[in-house]
């Protein structure tokens, strides 16, 4: 999904490949000679933030390193447990052989996989017809 331009809806597991972040700097300079700019996001839903103590275990993933490198998630609305996640520029290390960027994995597994690899909640990305009223999702808080 992107800000200003068409919306699409994706399972954790299309993020499987680390090929979407390759077409970010792609995506966000498409617009340049119309004179555009595009923010290339997703949105993720944890449905039981809410609940219990989730929020706080859910919020120390989202602080955590391995996500920042790649990506900044802020919310979008906490009552609902939806977020927005945008992606920082990709600076690819020559050195590193395996493979570099976002994966959604990185932020699906540590949230939905069951105990004690993950905290066992339900995550998804979604495409909400709503969101395309918003100018910018990153400046929404709540």
């Amino acid at each position: 999904m992107f800000e200003g331009g068409k919306y699409e809806s994706f399972p954790p597991s299309a993020f499987s490949n680390f090929s979407f972040p390759s077409h970010r700097p792609t995506i966000a300079e498409a617009g340049t000679t119309l004179g555009k700019s595009y923010n290339p996001y997703l949105i993720f839903s944890v449905l039981e933030y809410g609940r219990s103590n989730n929020a706080a275990k859910v919020d120390a993933i989202f602080a955590g390193k391995r996500l920042n490198t790649w990506v900044n998630v802020k919310p979008l609305d906490k009552n609902k447990g939806e977020f927005s996640v945008h992606f920082l520029p990709l600076k690819v290390d020559p050195n590193e052989t395996t493979p570099q960027g976002f994966n959604g994995g990185h932020l699906h597994h540590p949230i939905s996989d069951p105990p004690p690899q993950g905290l066992g909640l339900t995550s998804t990305y979604a495409a909400n017809a709503d969101y395309h009223l918003r100018e910018d999702p990153a400046k929404v808080t709540h």
